[in-house]
């Protein structure tokens, strides 16, 4: 009786520890999102500088540099493709990165689950169904399986909050500032260079610099190979920086809301946990 009565305090003891130490378990997956956040970022900056600038941005500034033209037909150009980029390819880039992020949190999220839980005492973590991995595998990254109930509802909320952010970040590069970056960004700084060489040479007359036919070696003068290299390292980390900027505009609330969920996920482990979960195997 005295063994089962203490047991039985035990078990209460552990459900108090788990309840008081959500702090501890929402910071780990506060963090992880970050990180993830932060892998997405990259991802999408260094594909939309493949597949916008490297691929299309760049052999039109190529053309240009060795037909000769006027600046306003090269801006109007770079303009075109930025805003086609942004709403359809740009778009898909986004949602890809978006699922890949969001899977790879979820098997990230669910290991620190498991080693919290481990931590505070919950020996058999079967009963949330945390161990079940499918046989599947791409790249290094094991996707679990059957995932149910209270983990369900806790990943469940947790694809709504990256959902919501990653939608905002969607349709501000969507909406024109991705295009404003672009060409505020590697166009209006190697026009800018076309710009001062011209100038120099006295090729500009008055306010009328954009709409004068600049010849071919003068543009091969100001933007050279290096400096078109250069431009697309300048986008990449532009965008990027764009997109992380984003991401901290809404951080607050998320951090909000995800301590929220984690307080329902605690709770409800602390409080349904079956007894088999804090028994120790016998040594």
């Amino acid at each position: 009786m005295g063994l089962s009565y203490g047991f039985r305090e035990y078990a209460r003891q552990v459900s108090r520890n788990l309840q008081q130490g959500l702090e501890d378990l929402h910071t780990e997956v506060v963090d992880l999102i970050g990180e993830g956040y932060k892998s997405f970022a990259n991802r999408v900056a260094r594909a939309f500088t493949s597949k916008l600038y490297v691929e299309q941005i760049k052999p039109v500034f190529e053309d240009w540099r060795e037909a000769g033209g006027t600046i306003a037909v090269l801006e109007e150009e770079a303009e075109k493709l930025g805003q086609a980029f942004f709403e359809t390819e740009g778009k898909r880039i986004i949602g890809e990165e978006r699922e890949r992020m969001e899977q790879r949190l979820k098997e990230m999220v669910d290991d620190t689950v498991q080693q919290w839980l481990h931590r505070n005492s919950i020996v058999h973590t079967e009963f949330l169904q945390l161990d079940q991995i499918s046989e599947e595998n791409t790249g290094h990254v094991k996707f679990r399986a059957q995932l149910s109930g209270v983990m369900d509802n806790f990943f469940a909320a947790l694809g709504l909050l990256l959902s919501s952010v990653v939608g905002v970040v969607l349709a501000s590069i969507a909406g024109g500032s991705g295009t404003a970056l672009l060409m505020s960004g590697p166009v209006g700084w190697l026009l800018g260079l076309v710009i001062g060489i011209a100038g120099s040479a006295l090729i500009f007359s008055s306010f009328n610099e954009k709409s004068i036919h600049i010849p071919s070696w003068l543009l091969k003068k100001a933007a050279t190979d290096k400096r078109l290299d250069e431009a697309k390292r300048q986008f990449q980390v532009d965008l990027e920086r764009k997109l992380l900027e984003e991401f901290d505009e809404k951080e607050v609330l998320m951090q909000e809301e995800l301590k929220a969920q984690v307080a329902l996920l605690v709770e409800h482990i602390a409080t349904t946990m079956p007894v088999t979960a804090i028994l120790r195997d016998p040594s």
